[in-house]
């Protein structure tokens, strides 16, 4: 699983109950219209059968999860109830490989993009808004800043004052990339990150 409940009750949570909240997933641009649209039916087998339109869906990947469905299926019933709650996109479109050699690579690219994207967010709502942002563990790593182009989502966003929330990961498998490639892989039993990172703690 990955971490729809812990974004459910950040969301829900009696404390800020009045809180406009953003959510951004790691998906690409052609998805956005189809999860807004889901967010403003009824959620109905026929919603979530337009929803889930094409492809993409069927990739395997942890953020095409039943979790990641789930976790806009509770946003959307948020929405009904009342709450200033949305889901946006962190994903550009392909810009060609012009604009990709240009930004240093495609991983700096994709780190640029998706940051401009959040830091767009945080900067539009309200002051109290709180955006709330899933991606891969390689795009949440914080090092340090004033990395370059090899400076990860996080670090390109020191400026918005981030916090980071990461998984102990005891065993089982996920869909990630490693040297062997993309696609799932068996994880070690000992608890991932070792060094006690998984609270909630500031980029800083």
């Amino acid at each position: 699983r990955m971490l729809p409940p812990l974004s459910g009750n950040q969301s829900s949570g009696s404390t800020s109950a009045q809180r406009p909240v953003r959510l951004g997933l790691e998906m690409e641009t052609f998805e956005k219209k189809p999860i807004q649209t889901y967010m403003t039916s009824h959620g109905t087998v026929a919603d979530r059968a337009a929803l889930l339109h094409d492809g993409f869906w069927a990739l395997g990947q942890g953020r095409m999860s039943k979790a990641i469905v789930r976790l806009i299926e509770s946003v959307r019933k948020l929405r009904e109830q009342g709450r200033d709650v949305d889901v946006f996109t962190t994903v550009t479109d392909y810009p060609g490989d012009a604009a990709i050699k240009q930004a240093g690579g495609d991983d700096a690219y994709r780190s640029t993009a998706m940051a401009q994207i959040i830091h767009g967010e945080v900067q539009q709502g309200a002051a109290d808004q709180l955006v709330i942002a899933f991606m891969g563990n390689a795009h949440s790593a914080f090092t340090g800043p004033a990395r370059g182009k090899d400076a990860t989502v996080t670090e390109r966003l020191l400026a918005d004052a981030p916090y980071l929330v990461n998984l102990d990961l005891h065993g089982g498998s996920a869909w990630n990339c490693q040297s062997d490639g993309c696609g799932p892989h068996e994880l070690a039993e000992k608890a991932m990150p070792v060094e006690g990172t998984s609270l909630l703690r500031k980029a800083q």
